[in-house]
């Protein structure tokens, strides 16, 4: 993973401070992985797709701040070095409204060096078990806001859906607005 993957990482309902709320959140899914009742894909801090101590050690380190906003939002901050992939599993409730529809999953960042790239991904998985990538056009930014984006049409036998937002290459971004649309 990257460092400083997010402003707070422990803002868990991203409300632009981590408190007690936060602490609740992850308490609630402890223990829990995807496709499990309890499972809420936000409070896998350290995406590892289970949610332990080692996510509420994260939410209890920050807890008390706040995060930087940028351009009048709240915002996540990822740098580093190499290839670096921050994702999230979408909850139930999302996959049966999305699957068997064109979906659209984009994200704008705004990179602090030069000749950043950045890509949209969604991986999603079927009944079968198979897992199937796809990806958007690799965007190139300077120092202004950039919109990645991807769009794909999920299969009716969807049973999982993860978006992935992508960088490589040494990297120090904001990112904002990621949003999944329905057409």
């Amino acid at each position: 993973m990257g460092n400083d993957w997010r402003d707070v990482k422990g803002d868990v309902n991203a409300d632009a401070i981590c408190d007690i709320t936060d602490i609740n959140i992850v308490a609630l899914a402890y223990g829990s992985s995807p496709g499990d009742p309890n499972w809420n894909p936000d409070a896998d801090l350290n995406g590892d797709d289970f949610i332990d101590m080692t996510d509420l050690y994260m939410v209890a380190l920050d807890y008390g701040k706040m995060a930087n906003c940028v351009d009048g939002s709240y915002s996540w901050y990822t740098c580093g070095n190499g290839t670096y992939n921050m994702t999230q599993w979408l909850c139930d409730h999302d996959v049966n409204a999305l699957k068997d529809h064109p979906i659209t999953f984009s994200f704008w960042f705004k990179p602090n060096a030069t000749e950043n790239k950045a890509q949209a991904k969604i991986t999603y998985i079927i009944s079968n078990g198979s897992q199937t990538t796809i990806s958007g056009n690799w965007v190139y930014a300077t120092q202004d806001w950039h919109n990645a984006n991807v769009t794909t049409t999920l299969p009716i036998n969807t049973v999982a859906i993860k978006v992935i937002i992508h960088f490589t290459d040494n990297f120090q971004t904001w990112i904002d607005k990621a949003s999944i649309a329905a057409s």
